[in-house]
């Protein structure tokens, strides 16, 4: 049934349907190409933001390291840190002020708690065997840190983060260095030594926002491309409907004339005495009889020259002699 309803669609109807889906296909395919590249333009985007930002935080750790850590006094936000087993952890100064020192760790925490409170990025110290239980990793550092077990140098995506805001989170791992050692020497930990890594997150809301309006923007004048060639199409398929309908309508007309037409064919026995032929069936018949039964034609009686003068000698000079008086006079 399917069959016969597409068979019964004009060519030109199911020529035009073709190239709708061509069409339509192409732009769709354009426009997820289009996609992947915006996508793919935000994720790098996004992750070179980050790389950046842990860069500059690792200089910082860095530096802090080199020095032995800094002093800074004592306070309800920065007390003595029981988890750092150095000497002269607390010290006093001549005047009576009481400083702590801050090591890489702590540094991190303090720089992770204000960057946290500005809503705009945060930092993560953290590893699987943390010294502090603060650093305890989450479920996407802990997957993280098992990539790093296994060679992986970066790991980042994007995470959704409560209703409506949606984080790029960026982690590489961390190793003891040098500086690293007058801290971490009391652990057994050696120079090269994995030590967890650092976490960044950035608001990725705004930027996806900027994405997804490339992307509608993009969707847009791709419809409007689309509809246009729709709209050239159907005038077009109407057009070749039209010469189409023409076309047939020649062809049937031919057709008509030509079922008006029977055509003689094959070896037809005739008798070389009465000239009569012979039908399918051993009839004989007339000439004129088969050939009005086989054809469309039909046949008026006359007299050829050669039988009129046999048959009717006398009347046929008298016609002769007419003609002739005829043609003299003509001429003069």
């Amino acid at each position: 049934m399917k069959r016969m309803r597409l068979e019964a669609v004009s060519p030109s109807l199911r020529f035009t349907l073709l190239i709708g889906v061509v069409w339509t296909l192409f732009l769709a395919g354009v426009f997820a190409w289009s996609w992947r590249v915006e996508h793919d333009q935000t994720l790098r985007v996004t992750t070179a933001q980050t790389r950046v930002l842990f860069r500059k935080f690792l200089l910082t750790r860095f530096w802090n390291a080199m020095h032995g850590g800094v002093y800074v006094p004592v306070s309800k936000d920065t007390p003595s840190n029981p988890y750092l087993q150095v000497e002269n952890r607390d010290v006093v100064t001549m005047g009576g002020v009481q400083l702590t020192l801050l090591n890489p760790a702590y540094m991190t925490r303090q720089i992770a708690d204000i960057a946290e409170q500005s809503e705009e990025f945060f930092f993560h110290l953290t590893s699987l065997d943390p010294i502090n239980p603060e650093n305890r990793p989450d479920s996407w550092e802990k997957e993280a840190l098992e990539h790093f077990a296994e060679g992986a140098t970066e790991h980042y995506g994007m995470v959704e983060q409560g209703p409506g805001k949606t984080v790029f989170r960026f982690m590489a791992p961390l190793t003891i260095e040098e500086p690293c050692l007058q801290c971490h020497d009391v652990y057994g930990d050696r120079v090269g030594d994995p030590r967890g890594g650092i976490s960044v997150a950035i608001d990725a809301t705004p930027i996806l926002a900027a994405s997804a309006a490339e992307i509608q923007h993009a969707g847009i004048v791709l419809a409007v491309i689309w509809l246009l060639g729709i709209m050239g199409l159907v005038g077009g398929g109407r057009r070749l409907h039209r010469l189409e309908g023409e076309r047939n309508l020649v062809v049937e007309q031919l057709r008509a004339s030509l079922a008006e037409i029977k055509l003689l064919g094959g070896l037809l026995p005739i008798c070389c005495q009465c000239k009569k032929i012979r039908d399918d069936q051993g009839y004989w018949k007339q000439v004129e009889q088969y050939i009005e039964q086989h054809t469309a034609a039909r046949f008026s009686h006359g007299l050829c020259p050669d039988c009129a003068q046999e048959l009717y000698p006398e009347a046929y000079q008298r016609l002769v002699r007419m003609r002739e008086h005829k043609k003299e006079e003509e001429n003069s």
